[in-house]
């Protein structure tokens, strides 16, 4: 899982961060205990208008959720983000319970004090995580750093082969999994509101009433028929702090269409970003 803590891991360790892999959770925990140590105030903000499920980053199945998650407490916000998913933070997720037996923050939802859209904290999107459904490259990254390809192949990754890896992962995903698996689902999420208002993002200009955005070409990222106006309406913040704080995020944007529509199917992907 991907949170807050997980966070750090790519924000303080450099090129040689994959050396721990094989002990992630306590990689985190010691992250999080360098942060408490030399940073003051850490405060997380959790962007949950996409949640993923599955083999990550770059596998996962994208759902709209609608929820941000906010806290002072790394380990809140995580416990809380794994809970809406489906997992017990405490059984389930090694890094949240070291964590939360080591006093670093609270890992017991039971603990937590919700505020702002209580109701959320009570939802389970039941994720099923990512070792049900694991790719080819998942399986062989677990043999490497937990199984049968420990010995033989980890070594090579401390050295100078290391960018084998690189170029293996780039090779499966970008030319295989991309082509034939995930580009379906990325459709998918650009077809949604969230992923239409990304998709346009560069096109939108401020209009004289607060709080909406206005887009004078639109684009569609995929072939699709059009509707004249698109509402983004409310997205309802879940705040899981370690003190009392209040965030309502209301935004509210209207997109008007154009009737031409851009076909992007037969462009390249990098092309339809541009």
């Amino acid at each position: 899982m991907t949170g807050a803590m997980k966070n750090a891991f790519g924000g303080l360790l450099n090129e040689k961060r994959h050396w721990t892999h094989e002990v992630i959770h306590e990689t985190l925990v010691d992250l999080l205990m360098i942060q408490k140590k030399i940073h003051t105030g850490v405060f997380a903000v959790m962007d949950g208008t996409f949640a993923g499920d599955g083999p990550g980053p770059r596998c996962m199945v994208p759902h709209v959720k609608n929820v941000i998650l906010a806290s002072a407490d790394q380990v809140a916000i995580d416990a809380m983000s794994a809970s809406l998913m489906g997992f017990k933070p405490l059984d389930e997720i090694k890094f949240i319970r070291l964590s939360h037996d080591m006093g670093l923050g609270v890992g017991d939802p039971k603990e937590i004090e919700v505020v702002g859209d209580p109701d959320v904290a009570g939802e389970n999107w039941h994720f099923v995580g990512p070792y049900q459904k694991m790719t080819f490259a998942s399986r062989m990254q677990h043999k490497i750093y937990w199984g049968g390809l420990k010995r033989p192949v980890e070594w090579s990754l401390k050295t100078w082969l290391a960018p084998w890896a690189y170029v293996a992962s780039i090779a499966y995903h970008d030319y295989y999994w991309y082509p034939f698996i995930g580009k379906e689902r990325v459709e998918e999420a650009l077809h949604s509101d969230w992923g239409r208002l990304f998709f346009n993002w560069e096109n939108l200009q401020p209009d004289d009433q607060a709080g909406r955005m206005s887009v004078h070409r639109r684009i569609y990222p995929f072939k699709k028929p059009a509707r004249e106006t698109l509402e983004i309406k409310t997205m309802k913040g879940a705040i899981l702090p370690d003190r009392p704080f209040l965030m309502s995020c209301h935004t509210e944007y209207r997109i008007q269409a154009r009737s031409q529509l851009v076909e992007l199917l037969e462009l390249p992907l990098r092309d339809r970003f541009e």
